[in-house]
């Protein structure tokens, strides 16, 4: 059984220069400074279309950041709302390669069960903060 047959799903493996036409924005990038960059970009295009309130985007943007065994993910409605979210500066957890493997499966699956939620009209995570290594929920916010 298919969610949504209607669904289609893009993959943008380039630097994203405009905003896209989607009902979910998935950000899966690397780095703070290319997260800013992003999120900077879809709020002045969501200015410039004449929208000059802070409205939602026709968009969910679900960002998910890993950082030795921890998970973040962020459900935001605006722009402005996810760079809220965002830190100055990462956090001094370690990145070995060792971690990546299970928490980016994990990261994967926490990622779709939010776009399941979305899609179904549930309720779904504002922000899910989880340790891998303790099996804690360190932080949730539920819409």
């Amino acid at each position: 059984m298919r969610i949504n047959p209607e669904l289609i799903v893009y993959a943008h493996a380039e630097l994203l220069t405009k905003c896209p036409e989607a009902d979910i924005i998935v950000c899966a990038v690397d780095s703070l400074w290319a997260r800013r960059d992003i999120a900077g970009m879809l709020e002045r295009e969501h200015f410039a279309g004449g929208n000059r309130s802070n409205d939602a985007l026709q968009a969910r943007i679900i960002d998910c950041r890993v950082g030795g065994h921890q998970i973040e993910i962020y459900n935001c409605a605006t722009p402005i709302e996810w760079l809220a979210t965002i830190p100055e500066r990462a956090t001094d957890d370690p990145c070995g390669a060792q971690f990546i493997g299970y928490v980016s499966a994990v990261a994967g699956a926490l990622i779709a069960c939010q776009v399941r939620k979305i899609l179904t009209g549930c309720s779904f995570d504002r922000s899910l903060v989880l340790n891998l290594e303790t099996l804690q929920v360190l932080k949730n916010v539920t819409w």
